[in-house]
């Protein structure tokens, strides 16, 4: 199990075209792509320094419930998104997305989220 990270990231198009967020403030004037699970659409918090977290409130231009159309919209240049590192690290890795507002701390939840990996029960582990 081990710590589930966050980032704020949009594509290079993206920024070139609207700027980059310089606070959490400044998303209400950006283009938010949010994703909707079971539970309704997800919040984004952020956390400076000693600081406590805190929900920025968003108007989306688009929400789904599908993570992966969602993260193809950011990689063409549609929005910022807020996804873990597991979902986006390659494209950042590649440049393809840039991550935003790097001096906070940001989650879609206030309390640390984990992730695991399962494997399918089998006779012989590789």
């Amino acid at each position: 199990m081990g710590k589930q990270t966050y980032y704020l990231a949009a594509s290079p198009d993206y920024v070139a075209q609207y700027g980059k967020p310089q606070s959490p403030s400044d998303l209400a004037t950006h283009r938010c792509l949010i994703y909707s699970g079971y539970s309704g659409n997800n919040q984004w918090y952020f956390k400076s320094l000693n600081q406590s977290w805190y929900q920025q409130s968003l108007s989306p231009s688009l929400v789904s419930n599908n993570a992966e159309a969602l993260l193809v919209s950011a990689i063409n240049g549609m929005g910022i998104i807020l996804f873990p590192d597991w979902l986006i690290g390659k494209y950042l890795k590649e440049g393809k997305l840039i991550s935003l507002l790097g001096k906070y701390e940001v989650a879609i939840k206030k309390e640390p989220q984990n992730i695991s990996a399962l494997y399918p029960q089998a006779r012989h582990h590789r």
